[in-house]
């Protein structure tokens, strides 16, 4: 989608709220949003797993940090010689560890839930 008004035409459009009702859930890659599905079984499971956005966004401030510094996150081609530092490799991996347990989390109250 070129633009956001485009972009909320879309949204807006009747069948896409229909959709939501019943399980659709969009991600507008143009305006970085989310709108869930207003689905009641699949908001209970979503709800009931732990928001990595707290966690997600501190990493978001320690990398751009790092970036500040003479880091590889800058340049591509000081990342090819001198790869990462260890305190971005510890950042990297605890983003990493922040998402596996929130899609494990996911993934277990799908798989409790009566519909799921």
């Amino acid at each position: 989608v070129k633009d956001e008004t485009h972009s909320l035409e879309i949204e807006n459009d009747e069948r896409v709220v229909d959709a939501r009702e019943t399980g659709l859930t969009c991600i507008n890659l143009s305006t970085n949003t989310v709108r869930l599905t207003n689905e009641t079984e699949i908001v209970e499971i979503i709800q009931g797993c732990p928001t990595p956005k707290n966690q997600l966004a501190m990493f978001e401030k320690r990398l751009d940090f790092l970036r500040t510094q003479s880091s590889p996150l800058r340049s591509f081609a000081r990342f090819v010689k001198q790869g990462f530092s260890r305190s971005e490799i510890e950042t990297i991996e605890s983003i990493r560890r922040v998402i596996r347990t929130y899609l494990n989390g996911l993934a277990d109250n799908i798989a409790a839930h009566p519909y799921g």
